[in-house]
């Protein structure tokens, strides 16, 4: 899953997390308001039984039932009902006028002469009752204070609360619904598009449309990334013609500049065959000027190859053709055999097809070798190459004096030298890893170096 989706469902599930939990938190909030609303209840229903008890004892004890009724009376428009009743259930008084026996649940209760207090749901009524009952004893007589008091008015308002509590819920439910669909449809699904449209321009397929939803919070950024794309295309565009051109107007002065410096080194070579005719200033200019027309054209032949490269980039056809990696590899230990002085060079070649251009691929590993012999003052170079998973590497090994940590970032760059000085002297054109690189890169692989004990440059070609 991606970090984006994750951070969109983790959303979500933060939502219905703050859903749940004040969900949660309104239930028990409402059982402890509940509860305490009971208890407060039970305290004050206990207080009232024992003034009434106080109150009724004395008449009671003077066997005045009327005067009991009376009393019992006063409570009639109260939210409480008294009733008093004999061992056998019969009402010696009641506050809502009554005759008979009485078989309300709280008689029996006190039977047992314990004071109790509990609360029942009645049916009926649709609320739950208090109950509290007293027993007493007058003169010898056995008799049942009980009061009751109905919680109407808090059950209306627990119900109430429910019912809101519920609503929240459906209500939160489908806000998380809705919340959950509006991401997926308007965030999600549009960014994975707008996503997959900058990912194909990223890897150079400018021609791709951007993606571009009707309205949303992506609407905006769809439309600046649009204008980008378009903003890009150009450019790459005009600086495609710009490196045509380039590489057209170096390619044609190389060409102006080669041909008459052909004409300078064969005139350098017939004067040498004369050189016992000519004096030691002669001599000495005749040396000077066969020097640097030879580096002159060692630097326009790179120039040619870079770009023969650049326009191998550009075209279709890269003019790859199965062939034999380890001939190639000896071709180029060939080449640079003329130049190794004293130096050895070892090779473990593996027999291995690539699919490539040949020629790029023996002159790459010239330049490696070439580029040890110059500069390593190494006694030995080893040259390796081995198939692993996917890519073919080729290693090319020196163990001299290596190069410096703070050049190796820049040692493929164009024109880019560790020792001006010492490479003006040896004949180096700077090009040389730069069409090294460029060789790779047209493969589809990529070069590094390590520089411990020695250097050891490392090709990776694409299988």
């Amino acid at each position: 899953m991606k970090k984006r989706d994750k951070i969109l469902l983790l959303i979500i599930l933060l939502v219905a997390f703050i859903i749940t939990g004040l969900t949660i938190l309104s239930s028990i909030q409402l059982e402890q308001f509940h509860s305490v609303y009971l208890h407060e209840e039970r305290q004050e229903i206990t207080a009232l039984a024992k003034q009434v008890s106080w109150a009724v004892k004395p008449i009671l004890r003077d066997g005045n039932i009327s005067e009991l009724e009376e009393y019992c009376s006063l409570f009639k428009d109260s939210d409480s009902r008294i009733s008093v009743s004999d061992r056998d259930r019969k009402l010696a008084g009641e506050s809502i006028g009554s005759s008979g026996e009485y078989e309300r649940p709280d008689i029996a209760s006190a039977l047992d002469g314990e004071e109790e207090t509990f609360i029942q749901y009645n049916k009926e009524l649709k609320t739950h009752i208090l109950y509290h009952s007293i027993p007493l004893s007058v003169d010898g007589k056995f008799y049942i204070l009980s009061i009751s008091t109905a919680t109407n008015d808090i059950s209306s308002a627990l119900i109430k609360f429910e019912k809101y509590i519920i609503a929240s819920v459906i209500i939160g439910a489908i806000i998380l619904f809705y919340l959950a669909v509006y991401i997926f449809m308007r965030i999600h699904i549009p960014f994975n598009k707008l996503q997959n449209s900058a990912v194909k321009i990223a890897s150079g397929d400018m021609d791709t449309d951007i993606f571009i939803p009707n309205g949303g919070i992506l609407f905006e950024l769809s439309c600046a990334i649009d204008k980008m794309a378009k903003r890009l295309k150009k450019q790459i565009s005009d600086m495609q013609k710009l490196e045509s051109f380039r590489s057209e107007f170096i390619t044609n002065i190389s060409h102006e500049i080669k041909t008459p410096l052909t004409g300078i080194l064969s005139s350098v070579e017939i004067l040498e065959e004369q050189r016992e005719n000519n004096n030691p200033a002669t001599i000495k200019c005749l040396n000077i000027l066969s020097k640097q027309a030879n580096r002159l054209n060692s630097l326009i032949q790179d120039i040619l190859s870079l770009s023969h490269i650049e326009m191998l980039q550009i075209k279709d056809d890269k003019e790859f053709k199965p062939f034999n990696l380890s001939n190639s590899i000896l071709n180029s230990v060939s080449i640079c055999s003329a130049s190794k002085g004293d130096i050895e060079i070892r090779t473990n070649l593996e027999e291995i097809e690539y699919n490539g251009n040949s020629y790029l691929i023996e002159q790459a590993v010239t330049n490696l070798v070439m580029n040890a012999i110059r500069y390593s003052k190494s006694k030995t170079i080893d040259i390796s190459t081995a198939k692993r998973e996917g890519s073919i590497e080729i290693r090319v090994k020196d163990y001299g004096v290596g190069i410096p940590e703070e050049h190796l970032g820049r040692l493929f760059e164009r024109f880019y030298r560790v020792d001006k000085a010492r490479s003006r002297d040896l004949g180096g054109t700077g090009l040389g890893l730069a069409i090294v690189k460029n060789i790779v890169e047209l493969h589809g692989g990529k070069v590094s170096v390590v520089s411990d004990g020695g250097c050891e440059f490392v090709i990776e070609l694409a299988v």
